[in-house]
């Protein structure tokens, strides 16, 4: 059985730090998000940059993704207060593990930015000049689910929020590293059938 099995739940968008922290602690009080994503533009830009980050030692505070972009050297200050709504954060939790490491956080983190860099999005737009590659021995498989932040109750995106160039439509459903030959192989979408 492969151990480095993820299945990531992702909440958003959320258009501001603000916004974020807010839902973190009323609407999500008892549950931790490690990973984030954010895509963002910069005044006079027409393309997006993207960001992919992990939080771990603030695991134990409410709003730990959005105190950690609270930090003064974070890389989504250089898009605040750029343009209204050029914003756009999604929020990643595993779930498929009761008890995981920030090694497995970091891994998956990696990964993503990996996938990232490899098929979607151009070195000039990928915000994170760490972690583009991951050349480990283990396979690692990620799944990714989009989870409407409005929702009382968790739930899936019917149709994925944003054009063709939002995060939700660039992160593969599924990315599958093997780390035999170091390739990835991915599903961009999953369907369902009744």
């Amino acid at each position: 059985m492969e151990k480095d099995v993820f299945l990531i739940r992702w909440y958003g968008p959320f258009e501001s730090r603000e916004q974020l922290s807010e839902w973190e602690i009323k609407d999500r009080p008892n549950q931790f998000f490690y990973l984030y994503l954010f895509q963002a533009k910069k005044k006079g830009k027409t393309k997006y940059d993207y960001y992919c980050g992990m939080t771990w030692h603030r695991k134990n505070s409410g709003a730990c993704v959005a105190n950690r972009m609270g930090d003064k050297n974070h890389h989504i200050h250089e898009y605040e207060n750029e343009r209204p709504k050029s914003i756009l954060i999604w929020v990643g939790t595993i779930i498929n593990k009761k008890i995981f490491s920030s090694d497995d956080v970091h891994l998956c983190e990696t990964i993503l930015i990996s996938d990232l860099s490899i098929f979607d999005v151009d070195d000039k737009h990928l915000v994170n000049k760490k972690d583009m590659t991951y050349d480990g021995d283990n396979n690692v498989y990620i799944i990714n689910e989009w989870f409407d932040k409005s929702k009382a109750e968790d739930t899936r995106y019917k149709q994925r929020p944003g054009g063709i160039n939002a995060i939700p439509n660039l992160v593969p459903d599924v990315i599958i590293y093997n780390g035999r030959d170091e390739s990835y192989s991915y599903a961009k979408r999953l369907s369902s059938r009744r």
